[in-house]
Parts: C-alpha cells; structure tokens; sequence
C-alpha cells in the first residue's frame, strides 16, 4: 500500500488568514512565525495535530517550517524528536545544517522544466512534485512525464 502523505505547505496561508497575495507573502509570513525557538515547538506541535487531526499519518514538511536559513540545531532537534526524516521545497539541496543531522531535502520542480532537468539539479536528493495548473511556469508540462519518471 502507498502511503498518502500531507504537504505542510497546504498550510503556508494560514499565517496571513488565507488572504494571501501571492506565494511569497505567505511563505514569508510562515518563515516569520516558525522562526523565533521560543515558540517554534509549540507551533511545530499544532501545525501537526492539526494534520493528524485530518487523518494523515505521514507529513511532508514544507521547507518554510524548517528552513535552513534560519533554523538552529535546537529547531531540527524538534523536528527529529517528532520523525522529521525530509524538508520539502526550495531549501538548498546542499544544506550542511540538514546533512549534518540527517535530513534530506525534496527539491520542488521549479524552474525546471522536465524530470532530467531537476534530476541533475538533486543528486542524491529527493524531489516533492509540484502539479498545480499555474499558466505562468511548466508544472503541466512536467506533469505529462511524471508518471514514467516516478515508477
């Protein structure tokens, strides 16, 4: 059986009240408030009963709940105490932070344009596929080569 597992992402506008004026805006306002250690358990916390609470069991964490830039050895700390194996999105794939603890980065599939063009991007890494209709980049167009990429 295939596990089915929740894009934290899917969360990134709530932290603007679902009123986001583009992506930016809303990855921005999730990095801010993950950001600060004194809290980042506790929101790390609610963020995932909030998904178990929906009936998942597995979780991609999207890379503004994590990110590179900004987390410490304390905020992966958290993260591993809660099963967090790999950051999903943008981070860079060569981050020595998530290496030296054990994470692997899922690379989303922008810019690129086809399975070999990210695959050259993520060595060794992951990729999170991004099939979202979106006339301003290729995600479609990927998306028709998917299939065979995947299996």
């Amino acid at each position: 059986m295939n596990t089915i597992s929740f894009m934290s992402a899917n969360y990134v506008p709530r932290e603007v009240g679902y009123a986001m004026h583009g992506w930016g805006h809303g990855d921005r306002a999730t990095n801010e408030a993950f950001r600060p250690l004194d809290t980042y358990e506790q929101r790390l916390d609610e963020l995932l009963a909030d998904i178990r609470e929906l009936g998942f069991d597995a979780i991609d964490l999207w890379g503004a709940h994590l990110n590179p830039v900004w987390a410490t050895d304390d905020h992966i700390e958290i993260a591993l105490a809660v099963g967090t194996t790999i950051i999903a999105g943008f981070a860079p794939v060569e981050s020595p932070l998530y290496r030296s603890r054990g994470l692997r980065v899922a690379v989303e599939n922008h810019p690129e344009k086809t399975p070999a063009e990210l695959g050259a991007k993520i060595g060794d890494q992951g990729a999170t596929v991004d099939t979202h209709e979106d006339p301003s980049d290729d995600c479609g167009a990927m998306r028709m080569q998917l299939e065979e990429w995947l299996r």
